[in-house]
């Protein structure tokens, strides 16, 4: 049997590794690591939730999704579990699971700019867009220059037939970003 030195040794260089593997984009050799890391010490969130980012690329959205349901379990106040699992809940169509994520992460940091603009995706796709407005228009406030989440708020106004406010941020998003269009419609 190992000592528990031995375990946090063990486990810190698989998850290193893993890092590691995710920087050279090895996927698939990122996860065998950090199934080793588990192995060494299966009661640290972050581990699980890099394994799920990591399941994530790979297209595995229901591994994932177990991934980030397990980072919750060990540590409720891992924000970033709630958000990437939203991301994945999106990827799946489960647009107001992602927004209940989503609404987690923004009470524990209403500074959350990203989770306004996903959670702002997530009613659009739902067709709520007073909702994707309102969220678009908060991730605007906290990242002025976002032209994304421009594109994304006219869209929204368009739907709404405010085509005024639509043409203006469409306008601005294209400014910020001229090659915007053809990135988002591609």
């Amino acid at each position: 049997m190992k000592s528990t030195q031995n375990q946090n040794t063990d486990y810190e260089y698989y998850l290193q590794a893993g890092l590691a593997l995710i920087n050279d984009q090895q996927f698939a050799s990122a996860i065998v690591a950090f199934d080793n890391a588990i192995k060494a010490d299966a009661s640290q969130a972050i581990v699980y939730q890099y394994r799920g980012a990591t399941e994530f690329a790979l297209g595995n959205i229901k591994a994932a999704i177990a991934d980030y349901d397990q980072s919750i379990t060990l540590n409720a106040n891992e924000a970033g579990s709630y958000f990437n699992r939203g991301i994945a809940y999106e990827a799946q169509g489960e647009f107001t699971k992602a927004i209940a994520d989503y609404d987690v992460v923004l009470t524990n940091n209403p500074n959350y700019a990203s989770a306004y603009f996903t959670r702002g995706n997530a009613y659009l796709a739902l067709q709520d867009f007073d909702a994707a407005i309102k969220n678009y228009s908060q991730s605007l406030t906290l990242r002025p220059d976002d032209p994304e989440a421009l594109f994304n708020r006219a869209s929204a106004y368009h739907a709404l037939n405010n085509f005024d406010a639509a043409s203006a941020d469409y306008l601005t998003a294209i400014n910020l970003n001229p090659n915007l269009a053809n990135d988002l419609l591609q």
